[in-house]
């Protein structure tokens, strides 16, 4: 039985450096995209057209097969939010295709989250959005936007000190 990690968020909490750290280890294998989004049933992500559920435990385990590797796992912040019975099926679908399902969870000082929320959110505000308001955010669009739009983090603080949390 091969140990499964299941992240459960949060959102802007460390989850991207955890997948690469985890990634970069012989004896992990995160998978090869970081965000599944399997938990998310009301919305059509181009994902969705490629994988279904039943094919994502499948390639799951034929990957537990493939690999000489302790621990596999889900790095998808949005999987926090679903719901104990999603939990408890996908609990139940691993748990059959031999996999130690171990739930994971990272917490951020809840005024730092809101800092890198709005830094995300001005990296991205003017990039044009096309295919029906999704787009492949590239690491150079991502870096031009940033470049344009700088702030520090005194000034975003300044944008929210008449919140209570600051």
């Amino acid at each position: 039985m091969k140990n499964f990690l299941l992240y459960l968020g949060g959102v802007r909490c460390g989850s991207t450096w955890l997948y690469h750290q985890l990634n970069s280890r012989p004896d992990c294998d995160m998978g090869p995209i970081k965000e599944w989004f399997l938990f998310n049933e009301k919305v059509n992500l181009p994902i969705h057209s490629i994988i279904s559920r039943e094919k994502y435990f499948e390639f799951y385990k034929e990957r537990s097969l493939e690999t000489n590797t302790s621990l596999l796992g889900d790095i998808t912040p949005s999987n926090g939010g679903a719901s104990q019975q999603q939990l408890e099926l996908y609990k139940h679908e691993m748990e059959s295709r031999d996999f130690n399902v171990l739930p994971f969870l990272t917490l951020r000082d809840p005024k730092d989250q809101m800092v890198s929320y709005h830094i995300f959110f001005e990296r991205i505000k003017n990039i044009e959005m096309s295919y029906s308001g999704l787009e492949t955010l590239t690491y150079a669009s991502l870096q031009e936007s940033e470049n344009q739009h700088k702030l520090s983090v005194q000034d975003i603080v300044d944008r929210f000190k008449d919140y209570e949390f600051f």
